[in-house]
């Protein structure tokens, strides 16, 4: 008998709990339906629409107005970097073909080697006038990479080589002088980035170097 009084508590406190569970939910929709009804819930619905849509608009916006223009942009400073590094290259053709055609001819070398050599320096002096002819044909795509400064500055140094090419200078003495000037506008372009004053330096030798050939001789015959 003890135990079924007991058991019949336990289930009596077990119906108890449900019951007032089921009127605390009865309470939390009651009180939701009179917030659909006075209109809460839609003003939370709106609270979380505007600030999606906001985003969305932002996105739609960046993705179509903004992108294709950071795109353009970064395509033409890829552009830039490529044109300077064939430039850089162009360079080191031009450096490479001047030390070659200024070579002298070695001491104690049979007829024929010499003959052999002094072919490949002419061939050599021709290659160094073809690559300064096309570079400055080529002008216009380069400085377009340049403003300011450094565009008159590369300017100066495409002409004022072509133009020792074109004077009346000894071969070694052209072939000696391109050298120089092209070893200048190297560490000008490409010297090292964390040791400007490198560069600077370069810059204003190679600016002396080119006021003090300004003035070309009459083309040898």
């Amino acid at each position: 008998m003890m135990q079924s009084a007991a058991g019949r508590a336990g289930i009596s406190s077990h119906l108890f709990a449900v019951i007032a569970a089921h009127g605390s939910l009865s309470t939390h929709y009651t009180r939701l339906f009179s917030q659909v009804a006075d209109g809460e819930v839609a003003l939370n619905l709106e609270s979380l629409l505007v600030p999606t849509a906001v985003s969305l608009v932002v996105t739609l916006g960046i993705e179509y107005a903004a992108k294709p223009r950071l795109e353009a942009r970064k395509e033409r400073i890829l552009e830039a970097v490529r044109t300077r590094r064939e430039l850089l290259a162009r360079l080191a053709v031009i450096g490479m073909a001047a030390t070659a055609a200024a070579m002298e001819m070695p001491a104690g070398v049979s007829e024929a080697v010499l003959k052999k050599l002094r072919a490949e320096r002419a061939r050599q002096f021709e290659r160094l006038e073809a690559e300064v002819r096309q570079l400055v044909d080529d002008a216009g795509r380069y400085l377009a990479t340049f403003t300011g400064p450094a565009r008159a500055l590369v300017a100066d140094y495409l002409f004022v080589q072509l133009g020792v090419l074109l004077s009346g200078r000894s071969r070694s003495e052209q072939c000696a002088r391109v050298l120089e000037l092209t070893k200048q506008m190297a560490v000008v372009l490409d010297g090292p980035r964390w040791r400007f004053w490198v560069r600077l330096k370069a810059w204003f030798a190679l600016s002396r170097t080119l006021a003090g050939l300004q003035t070309i001789d009459e083309p040898a015959a």
